[in-house]
């Protein structure tokens, strides 16, 4: 799993707490710069971490093996996941707001993949929970 989010500002100190966990490391971070500065280094965060959930998304999605992906709005859902994916790591430095915005909206597309799976699928779970990762990610707020 891949997400980033605010913890708390010390309004004693300025002193603002943030974590990032990506695959099976959690790190916690501490940071005295100005707000804005804050803000802007948890936008790059969380744009990196929706990129990374969706590339995630599709491997996983490559090794699944169900006759509901047979379909041609499936194959259509993967093609818009990779051409969102290569849009974002294109535009990421100059547009993270869009991409996490992007991602939000790109999760109409797992969303729709997934219930193309049979429930019985045991990829499925594991696809709903990185569906589930990216739209807690980019509704998280800052609360700088």
């Amino acid at each position: 799993m891949n997400t980033v989010g605010f913890i708390t500002k010390n309004t004693t100190s300025g002193i603002s707490y943030f974590y990032s966990i990506v695959s099976d490391t959690i790190t916690v971070q501490e940071s005295s710069q100005a707000d804005h500065i804050i803000r802007k280094k948890m936008v790059d965060m969380k744009s990196s971490a929706v990129l990374i959930l969706f590339e995630t998304f599709l491997e996983i999605d490559s090794k699944v093996i169900d006759p509901g992906k047979d379909v041609f709005s499936y194959t259509e859902k993967q093609k818009g996941l990779r051409k969102y994916i290569e849009w974002g790591h294109e535009n990421r430095d100059a547009m993270p707001e869009s991409v996490i915005q992007n991602a939000r909206i790109m999760t109409k597309g797992m969303n729709s993949m997934i219930k193309h799976l049979a429930d019985t699928n045991p990829s499925k779970k594991e696809l709903i929970f990185i569906m589930q990762s990216v739209i807690d990610t980019c509704d998280s707020p800052y609360n700088i």
